[in-house]
């Protein structure tokens, strides 16, 4: 009842406003099948490939060239209706589960206030976000020393934490192909359990487009009160670094990446875990794409993963298509379809097809 309030002050708020206000409601609907090893087919109801997000934009135009807009978003599971963490911050189940900030920009570049999404994940996955297939790109930053695919704010571990809350960030305007954005966590208040008080977080990253090519840089780092990891609460204490890029040669576009990661293990202890992947997107016709992606770490026990994926595009925009994607992940407890369990002693194999819309 509470979310559902809230969801409707959100909505009288955005619509006493559009007289002086663009707004507009988008929106993404992956509904698809699953199966892993051979078990039972399930339906994938946060999206196997695209994943299903709704969300809220509405932006005012200002004196001197300035512009205020709000955002709002959330991820729902298609399958029961329930809205869900999705990539965003789970602790509370909070309706506005991956963004809910203001923002001001202008010439000077736009500062943002609220949850956002990290610019480091943006820049870890810049070489594979070439194709939609979260499939491949989320479980290759899964392998970042994290079996965790979980929430942003104080517990989430460094390449699966998306989205974070009480967070202010900076993103300049584009210069000459070049363009970058740093992002501070201030503290939250005390009854956010998405948060503590005796953590900091940061990122930055950085981009640069040239004609068919892109290069993305990022760090992030978390300090606070040393807790032991575990699957459910990682270390609040880790760093990362990443390079990434791609390059798009006709029909053909490469895509490859660096991750970093380095997460403390005692209060004394760290573990350093590096993780490459590549990936290649092929437009086969006007209507069919088809893409081959790996990644693999280098802990002690070494996790990989291989992902092939193909989407039919049913309209010339590409907004809505038919997908098949499937992979195979080796000693990784992230599942080789997104939202699915893997096997960290041993390997699984996965398929998942569907239907994606955009609005």
């Amino acid at each position: 009842m509470r979310n559902t309030k809230i969801a409707l002050a959100v909505l009288a708020l955005v619509a006493s406003t559009a007289a002086m206000a663009q707004a507009s409601v988008y929106g993404v609907v992956d509904a698809g099948v699953s199966q892993v090893d051979g078990g039972k087919t399930s339906f994938g109801g946060f999206g196997s490939w695209a994943g299903n997000i709704m969300g809220l934009n509405a932006s005012q135009d200002l004196d001197n060239g300035m512009k205020a807009s709000a955002n709002f978003e959330l991820g729902y599971d298609l399958g029961s209706g329930n809205n869900g963490a999705n990539g965003g911050v789970a602790a509370g189940n909070p309706f506005f589960n991956r963004k809910a900030n203001a923002s001001l920009s202008g010439e000077f570049g736009t500062v943002t206030a609220g949850l956002q999404f990290t610019p480091f994940v943006g820049a870890a996955i810049g070489g594979s976000a070439i194709t939609n297939n979260q499939s491949f790109y989320v479980t290759s930053l899964g392998l970042a020393g994290s079996n965790v695919s979980g929430a942003g704010g104080a517990t989430a571990n460094a390449s699966t934490g998306f989205f974070i809350p009480n967070a202010i960030s900076y993103s300049t305007p584009s210069i000459g192909g070049f363009s970058a954005k740093v992002l501070s966590q201030v503290t939250g208040s005390t009854s956010n359990t998405n948060d503590t008080n005796d953590s900091k977080y940061n990122a930055y990253a950085a981009s640069y487009a040239m004609g068919d090519a892109t290069i993305n840089a990022g760090y992030q780092k978390r300090d606070g009160t040393f807790t032991a990891g575990t699957a459910a609460a990682p270390s609040t204490n880790y760093s990362s670094m990443t390079v990434s890029g791609s390059y798009a040669m006709g029909a053909t576009t490469l895509g490859a990446g660096y991750i970093s990661h380095d997460v403390n293990t005692s209060a004394t202890a760290s573990t350093k875990v590096n993780v490459f992947y590549g990936i290649v997107s092929q437009k086969v016709s006007d209507t069919l794409i088809a893409s081959l992606g790996y990644a693999q770490n280098n802990a002690t026990t070494k996790a990989s993963m291989l992902n092939i994926g193909l989407q039919y595009n049913l309209n010339s925009k590409g907004t809505t298509y038919l997908y098949a994607t499937g992979g195979q992940g080796n000693k990784t407890a992230v599942g080789p379809i997104y939202a699915t369990a893997g096997d960290a002693t041993s390997s699984t194999k996965g398929y998942a097809v569907g239907l994606v819309t955009g609005f």
